[in-house]
């Protein structure tokens, strides 16, 4: 993974791009410009591992371009459970819930993510608490549409279960 400047990211990205993002979807600009400034924009090379098994819990990524594979384990075997987009965010989870990573990620695209540190996070609820509760609102979107998901998975697999007994 390789830094990436502020001034290349605002010069890359127009603030409206920002905006078209779902975690960033209603911030002030003052808030996402700094979210970037405080944060680390990385850029990740196809194949380079982002997040492992059994690491702290400690950032999170939203991806601003490319794609992000998550790996989750059953029976010691690693088993793709999703790809994750621009605007998505990978990470919130495990760090909010205190739990460390349950799975690995990696790039599957050449990707630019902004990583947020716990503290950092923690920031903006303090400097920036009306953006906060949108950033928070957000997340939750993302995460409900991720439940959903999920349900209709276990929903097929116990019918298909089911049919099978």
């Amino acid at each position: 993974m390789e830094h990436t400047a502020v001034e290349e990211v605002i010069r890359r990205y127009p603030p409206d791009r920002f905006h078209d993002l779902s975690m960033f979807g209603a911030l002030s600009d003052p808030c996402v410009a700094f979210l970037l400034k405080e944060g680390e924009v990385l850029k990740i090379a196809r194949g380079e591992q982002v997040m492992r098994r059994g690491d702290a819990s400690d950032h999170f990524f939203v991806l601003l371009e490319g794609q992000l594979g998550y790996w989750r384990y059953a029976d010691n075997q690693p088993v793709h459970v999703r790809s994750f987009y621009p605007g998505e965010q990978i990470g919130f989870v495990g760090m909010i819930g205190l739990i460390e990573r349950q799975g690995d990620v990696f790039a599957e695209a050449e990707t630019v993510a902004l990583k947020i540190p716990k503290r950092l996070f923690h920031r903006v609820c303090d400097e920036y608490a009306r953006d906060f509760v949108v950033f928070l609102i957000n997340m939750t979107r993302d995460m409900s549409r991720e439940i959903t998901d999920l349900d209709a998975l276990c929903a097929a697999h116990n019918l298909k279960r089911d049919k099978a007994s």
